[in-house]
C-alpha cells in the first residue's frame, strides 16, 4: 500500500516542487525589487503580480514538459535532466520578454532577471537533492523492483550503471546472472572502485529459480 502511495506521490512531487520554485522566484524577485530601490522602479499592484507569478509558473511548467524534465530517465550526476531544467525555464523568460516586448508592456529588467536566476538555481537545486533522495526514499517505501540482470559481461554491466543513474525508473539491481564459470565471484561497481554500490554475480541461469527466492526478486 506504501509503495503505491510513494509512486503517485513522487509522480506529482516534481511538477508541484517546480511551480512552487517559480512561483516562489518571482514573488521574491518582485520583493527585492522594491525593498532595495533597484532600478526606475516600474509600478507593479502586489495582486497583479501575484497573478502574473502564478500564470509564470504555470507555463514553466508546460515549458519543462516538453523539454522532456519530467522524463523518468536520467544520467550521470542527472546532467540530462538538469540541462532539461535549464531549457525550460530560459524558454519560459524569452517568452515572457517577447510577450512584453510585442505587447508593449513596461516591466523590470532587473525584476524579470532575478525571478529567471532564482528559477533556475531553486528548481536546479530541489531536482539535484530528490535525485539523491529518490533511491533512499524508494527503498524506505519498497516501491522499487527488485530485478535480475542477466550477463555480467560489458552489456549487462552498462545496463546495471544506467539503471543505477536513473532513479525514477524505480528499478533496483539486486545481481547478476551468469553462465561463464570464470565470472562466478565477479563483483560489479557502480563507480569505478567505489565498493559501496555494487552488486555481483548470484548464480546461473539455471540457479535462477533458486535465487529469485533468496533475494525475494520481482
Amino acid at each position: 500500500m506504501k509503495s503505491k502511495i510513494w509512486k503517485t506521490v513522487s509522480l506529482i512531487l516534481y511538477p508541484i516542487l517546480d511551480w512552487i520554485c517559480v512561483f516562489g522566484s518571482c514573488m521574491l524577485a518582485y520583493n527585492i525589487y522594491y525593498y532595495f530601490g533597484i532600478g526606475k522602479q516600474v509600478s507593479y499592484g502586489h495582486s497583479q503580480y501575484i497573478v502574473i507569478s502564478l500564470l509564470s509558473a504555470l507555463v514553466t511548467l508546460l515549458t519543462l514538459y516538453i523539454s522532456n524534465a519530467y522524463n523518468r530517465e536520467s544520467s550521470i550526476l542527472n546532467v540530462a535532466e538538469i540541462r532539461s531544467v535549464i531549457k525550460g525555464i530560459t524558454a519560459t523568460f524569452l517568452l515572457y520578454i517577447m510577450l512584453t516586448f510585442f505587447l508593449r508592456v513596461n516591466h523590470s529588467r532587473y525584476m524579470v532577471v532575478m525571478a529567471f536566476l532564482f528559477s533556475l538555481i531553486s528548481v536546479v537545486v530541489v531536482r539535484t537533492v530528490l535525485y539523491h533522495l529518490h533511491p533512499y526514499l524508494n527503498q524506505r517505501y519498497e516501491a522499487s523492483k527488485r530485478i535480475l540482470i542477466y550477463g555480467a559481461g560489458e552489456i549487462g554491466q552498462a545496463l546495471f550503471r544506467s539503471i543505477m543513474d536513473s532513479p525514477r525508473l524505480n528499478i533496483q539491481p539486486v545481481g547478476f546472472l551468469e553462465d561463464d564459470p570464470e565470472k562466478k565471484d565477479l563483483a560489479v561497481n557502480r563507480y569505478g572502485f567505489d565498493t559501496r554500490q555494487n552488486i555481483k554475480v548470484l548464480g546461473n541461469f539455471n540457479e535462477m529459480e533458486r535465487v529469485v527466492q533468496e533475494h525475494r526478486i520481482d
